[in-house]
């Protein structure tokens, strides 16, 4: 908690948690630049600050202005906030449900049954005669497209 800054050098790792830790915390991370820290950056408002680096001398440079008080660029926070806070797990959770509501409110049962025997079939066919190269029943025409 008590850092002057949290440098994320890893080229490969792409995200974890000593960036949400640092940030929380009111901390300046240092990390390269990617999509993913945009993202971050745009859909929160952290305490702390961001600043990016894309080449290993940039990361040189960044933590050496850091380390002497000197100015360097950071990301812009909050862009992309709606309402004027950040995303809630309460929010997540009720577009998650609207989702799922809308996804399931466009599906129909009616063929359910043949969906069931055909399956029924399926499984009730001996493993020998797929072991003899014989065809299982025939799939209906109602579940092909499923």
């Amino acid at each position: 908690a008590g850092a002057r800054l949290v440098v994320f050098p890893s080229f490969y790792e792409g995200f974890g948690f000593p960036i949400l830790t640092t940030l929380a915390y009111g901390g300046t991370l240092v990390a390269r630049q990617s999509t993913l820290l945009d993202e971050i950056a745009a859909r929160c408002v952290p305490r702390g600050r961001i600043v990016p680096y894309a080449r290993r001398d940039e990361l040189v440079d960044v933590v050496g202005r850091l380390l002497h008080g000197e100015d360097v660029t950071t990301l812009p926070l909050g862009t992309k906030v709606e309402n004027g806070r950040p995303l809630s797990w309460r929010d997540v959770g009720q577009r998650t449900l609207a989702f799922l509501a809308n996804l399931t409110g466009n599906l129909s049962g009616s063929g359910w049954r043949s969906r069931e025997h055909a399956i029924a079939q399926l499984m009730a066919a001996p493993v020998s005669l797929v072991d003899r190269g014989l065809k299982a029943p025939p799939v209906p025409a109602d579940i092909r497209s499923i």
